[in-house]
């Protein structure tokens, strides 16, 4: 009977109509497949690739539906001859990006190419590695291109006057994007105050990878009165400066993001309420001062300035020095430990790194993909190579006051060398530490402890509340912070190589019969994950008996572990 019905099915089957044709061969791809798998290759590379198979070949790399991306980084002085002459000299009017990738290529372009109005099509340049003389010249024939809405320029030198070329990408009618960088070891030169813009920019994302001072940059931002997003690598204070009042209109910029700002705060507070009316994002990736900034004149500035701010974020350096000591530090401890920077969704992250501190602000805060490294209370210490804490005398005067006073639920620690001693007197002035992520730390010294750093980490160890670690893959600090931290609910484990995953997870979950019984989630990052990881981690703990009632998933290169914790 299961036969009778088998032969029905297989009837049924073959009286369904076949309208569809099987490609069993690459020629027979539609045109419009062709042109979208030439879509991710630069024109250079479909010529040589497809421009002698056959007539039909021939006939598409030359039909107008065809838009040509040229992208060039050889140094062969024959191939750019052989694709100026062949590829782009006969198809100007079918080429939209033109990306030449070091001086060579720029170079011997320009040789056997001039790009003028017969490059209609034109959309996007990028110039890497150019001259500041050859980029003016290249400039007054790029000026009026009608559909160029993209330049992004690499200077490698700093000889000529900055003015000259902002001026002639003001003058291009269709730019939208420019991405400017100069050498910032040198001072640009001053570019000229334009008070009155005849002809204002259209430009609407601007990168500024060079040295700016308040003056050159609100020249800029006068000659781009659409400007939507705002990167500047960098804006210093200018000894000879002019405290003039900055009077700017700029009503669509919304993002603002700044790498590294060094000036006194009240010289950066009156230019930036000036442009900030309309910011939805603000970074400051590093501001720099010689004299202390309260966290609060932060919070002030933002709430009172810019009232359509959705993400803000600023890391601050502080001075740590006597007068910081004696005048601000009580100051500053009373700032952090605010309840109205959790209440209103602040938070402020301390970091120590390389002998100096800095606080980072942020609203709302950072999110990680995995909700349980948050701190509870939102105050997060970052510990990174810091000299200091290998003199425990300088630790205690410029660092230990405020780290016991904020009560810190959140420690990141990363040194490529630590003595037990100092990472000891780390986590004994953090009693409130809830989560603790270890990025590098050497733990060959942590076997030899004298009598008395071993009485403190046992007292550590019988205290610490710590409920979450992440680390980086080393199977002894793997086993210190398992000693350490009795009480882990959650524990992650990155860059983990595939075939070590298995051994790694018996490590885990043995310790957790023994040692760690809170533990009910484990999680690792995988280098070269694997489809069948899976598979093999289920049959390990089946196999084993290491658990009884578990999920185990993968999600991309993160394989984890839940289940019910233990009574």
């Amino acid at each position: 009977m299961s036969v009778k019905r088998q032969l029905s099915s297989n009837e049924n089957l073959n009286k369904i109509p076949r309208t569809t044709n099987l490609i069993t061969c690459f020629e027979h791809f539609s045109n419009e497949i062709y042109y979208e798998i030439f879509d991710y290759l630069d024109g250079c590379s479909t010529h040589k690739a497809f421009s002698n198979l056959n007539s039909r070949f021939q006939q598409l790399l030359t039909s107008s539906k065809y838009n040509l991306k040229i992208s060039m980084q050889d140094d062969s002085t024959t191939n750019v001859e052989y694709i100026c002459t062949n590829v782009i000299l006969p198809n100007k009017h079918r080429i939209i990006s033109i990306h030449l990738w070091n001086t060579y290529s720029i170079q011997h372009f320009f040789q056997h190419c001039s790009i003028d109005l017969s490059f209609f099509r034109l959309r996007s340049i990028i110039l890497y590695g150019i001259s500041s003389l050859q980029l003016q010249v290249r400039l007054a024939s790029l000026t009026f291109l009608p559909s160029l809405h993209e330049f992004t320029c690499y200077i490698n030198d700093n000889q000529s006057q900055i003015n000259d070329i902002y001026h002639r990408f003001f003058q291009m009618p269709s730019l939208k994007y420019l991405s400017l960088s100069i050498p910032t070891d040198d001072e640009v030169n001053v570019l000229k105050p334009c008070d009155t813009v005849e002809h204002p920019s259209h430009i609407e994302t601007m990168i500024i990878s060079h040295k700016c001072t308040i003056p050159i940059l609100t020249s800029i931002l006068r000659c781009t009165p659409y400007i939507k997003y705002l990167t500047c690598q960098m804006l210093i204070e200018s000894d000879n400066e002019l405290t003039t009042d900055v009077c700017l209109s700029l009503p669509n910029l919304t993002h603002i993001t700044m790498d590294y700002c060094a000036m006194r705060f009240f010289k950066f507070e009156a230019f930036i309420k000036q442009i900030s009316s309309s910011v939805k994002v603000l970074k400051l990736q590093h501001f720099e001062s010689q004299h202390y900034i309260d966290p609060n004149r932060w919070k002030q500035l933002v709430s009172q300035n810019m009232p359509y701010l959705r993400k803000f974020l600023v890391c601050c350096t502080v001075v740590t020095n006597a007068d910081f000591r004696n005048n601000h530090r009580n100051a500053f401890i009373h700032q952090l430990t605010s309840k109205l920077w959790i209440a209103q969704t602040w938070t402020i992250e301390l970091r120590i790194a390389n002998s100096e501190m800095s606080y980072l602000i942020q609203k709302p805060p950072l999110k990680s993909v995995d909700q349980k490294m948050n701190s509870a209370n939102g105050m997060k210490l970052s510990i990174t190579n810091h000299r200091g804490i290998e003199r425990i005398t300088y630790f205690r005067l410029h660092f230990a006051p405020i780290v016991r006073a904020v009560r810190f639920s959140d420690l990141h620690i990363s040194f490529s060398k630590i003595s037990s001693y100092g990472f000891t007197t780390i986590l004994e002035s953090l009693p409130n530490l809830q989560s603790l992520e270890v990025s590098t730390l050497p733990v060959q010294q942590w076997s030899t402890l004298n009598e008395e750093d071993s009485e403190t980490l046992q007292h550590i160890i019988n205290t610490n509340s710590i409920k979450t670690v992440r680390q980086w893959m080393n199977l002894d600090l793997l086993h210190f912070l398992i000693k350490l931290c009795p009480r882990m609910e959650h524990f992650e484990v990155n860059w983990v190589e595939a075939s070590a995953v298995e051994n790694l997870v018996r490590v885990v979950l043995m310790k957790h019969a023994t040692h760690i019984r809170e533990l009910h989630y484990f999680e690792c990052c995988v280098l070269n994950e694997t489809d069948a990881l899976v598979g093999q981690v289920k049959k390990l703990i089946d196999t084993e008996k290491l658990l009884s009632d578990y999920k185990i998933s993968q999600n991309g290169n993160k394989l984890s572990l839940r289940w019910k914790p233990s009574l």
